[in-house]
């Protein structure tokens, strides 16, 4: 074994990142099993599809709140509690990233708009903000730092990049460049960054205002809904309560993206550094296709063998299958089944590469169901 040091530690983590990324795991006799998938996906993306061609492709975030960070030491300290890189960001820019245990375990994945070295507005997790909040007023100790909760006076959206509609209603200068963001003069905040594979804009907007009754007038979704639950699946993107946990590291959740290789140390940095270097990460996120629905977690098996957990499941099926996202072992490869009990209940499926190919458009058009249990 090596020592621990920084070359030693980003050469580790650049090795390990194609062998974690979910869907990389294919056998060469796995063809056949993707194909019959994929067909199977695709019959239920156009039965969704002609269910509802009408839905809307915005959301409505409840509970969404904001962490007003300010001080000359604003970025610093954020820095050295977190898994980026803040510290270089240049004000417009949109970082997300992990704050972790000790034991390099999740706390939660917020997005941080840096206004400037002293000043920055970090989104938590939706309902997380009182939280986190004092997360992250434990590591306050001579720093020179105000922290305010912001949870009323606003409403927050999200919606496609592609979506014309209520984006022509902004000049193009108005709407900011990929991972930017941008303030306008009527207090409205305009984001765009990818969530999975999906470029999408984030808009944040003043109470009572005309931007909320636009946004408000597409009918959009909530994201408490089944459908929002399906889309957030469906690219793979992981959620607080069921892969953000301090039960998982962010290789296991998928977030190793957000793991900067060559900045200084951070909570939880020295067991996150020895996962790299001594090639210790056993488990990785992958989608599922189940054949019913079931309420979550469910511990699944691999030819009688504990295999991993399903964390998340759409109560909306596609082609007769229910997709899910799971934290599975290291070497499960795409198409392998996969069974295990909830309750009275046995549960069967499939393992599929992330994001969910062929299926993410159909999605947004995805139909409200009656009797939809929540999760």
């Amino acid at each position: 074994m090596g020592a621990l040091n920084e070359e030693s530690v980003c050469k580790r983590m650049n090795d390990l990142k194609p062998g974690i990324l979910p869907g990389l795991f294919f056998s060469h006799d796995s063809s056949h099993m993707r194909e019959t998938l994929k067909s199977m996906m695709d019959e239920g993306a156009n039965s969704v599809e002609k269910q509802s061609a009408e839905r809307s492709p915005v959301i409505r975030y409840l509970n969404q709140e904001m962490i007003e960070i300010s001080g000359r030491e604003a970025t610093d300290l954020l820095h050295r509690i977190s898994t980026n890189d803040i510290i270089s960001a240049e004000p417009g820019t949109v970082v997300a990233t992990c704050f972790l245990t000790e034991k390099g375990r999740l706390v939660d994945v917020p997005v941080l708009l840096i206004r400037g070295p002293e000043s920055v507005l970090l989104l938590p997790s939706p309902g997380n903000g009182s939280t986190l909040l004092q997360w992250i007023d434990h590591f306050i100790i001579m720093e020179d730092l105000t922290l305010k909760l912001v949870s009323e006076g606003f409403s927050t959206f999200s919606l496609p990049a592609e979506t014309r509609h209520p984006l022509d209603r902004f000049s193009p200068s108005d709407l900011p460049q990929q991972n930017r963001f941008l303030e306008r003069s009527d207090d409205t905040i305009i984001i765009r960054r990818n969530v999975g594979a999906n470029d999408q804009f984030m808009m944040i907007v003043p109470t009572g205002t005309d931007n909320e009754r636009v946004l408000l007038r597409q009918n959009p979704i909530t994201s408490d809904s089944v459908e929002a639950r399906l889309r957030r699946i469906l690219s793979g993107t992981p959620s607080l309560g069921k892969e953000i946990t301090s039960s998982f590291n962010p290789y296991e959740a998928g977030l190793e993206h957000l793991l900067h290789g060559r900045k200084g140390c951070y909570v939880g940095q020295e067991v996150i550094a020895r996962l790299a270097t001594y090639d210790k990460v056993r488990r990785k996120l992958a989608g599922v296709l189940m054949t019913s629905f079931q309420e979550v977690p469910v511990e699944i098996m691999i030819d009688n063998k504990p295999a991993g957990i399903v964390t998340s499941l759409s109560e909306i099926p596609l082609g007769g299958r229910f997709p899910g996202l799971a934290i599975v072992s290291r070497d499960t490869r795409d198409g392998e089944e996969i069974s295990g009990s909830a309750g009275n209940a046995d549960i069967s499926g499939n393992v599929v590469a992330l994001p969910f190919p062929e299926v993410q458009a159909a999605a947004t058009v995805a139909p409200a169901r009656e009797g939809n249990r929540p999760r």
